[in-house]
């Protein structure tokens, strides 16, 4: 089972250190990001390793096509509405068929020869143990997305405690 403690993460500061490690790992792979900085509540060491896991299997599908083009991995973060927080990942590989994408959170489920099938399950285990939701697009040739939700940090525009009197009106 996976810890539940939440604390206030600064969601951004873990991706963009994801970003600086992978564009070391993988210099022909052109990471392009939009990031706002946002706080959300989560287990910090969790949600690295479920966007570690997210870029790395954007990076290994690039790796295996056959591109001529620039490999594109890229990333966007919004805050859509008051309490959710948005990233998306996208990237230009070779994308996949409808049956594979209707699998691809089943455990021990691959298409790479040396993979364990793992690692998009523990990424969809993580992010609902977060609170959050995992929603995946794909079509032959036109690449891979993933969106992931979380529940934002409240901020004061947000949060109903952050005026004189909130409490009287919730009572009511």
């Amino acid at each position: 089972p996976l810890p539940t403690q939440k604390d206030r993460v600064d969601l951004s500061r873990i991706i963009n250190e994801l970003l600086e490690s992978f564009r070391e790992r993988f210099p022909a792979i052109s990471f392009q990001s939009n990031l706002e900085s946002i706080q959300v509540l989560g287990e910090k060491a969790l949600m690295k390793k479920a966007f570690h896991n997210l870029f790395l299997n954007s990076v290994q599908a690039l790796e295996e096509s056959k591109l001529k083009s620039e490999k594109i991995v890229e990333i966007t973060m919004e805050r859509p509405t008051g309490s959710i927080v948005v990233v998306r990942i996208s990237d230009n590989g070779p994308g996949m068929d409808s049956r594979t994408l209707s699998r691809i959170f089943t455990p021990f489920i691959t298409t790479r020869a040396h993979g364990t099938g793992l690692g998009l399950a523990v990424v969809q285990k993580i992010i609902s143990t977060m609170g959050g939701s995992i929603e995946v697009w794909s079509e032959p040739g036109k690449g891979f997305s993933s969106k992931v939700a979380f529940p934002a940090e409240p901020t004061p525009s947000t949060s109903a405690y952050s005026r004189p009197g909130a409490e009287a009106d919730e009572s009511r």
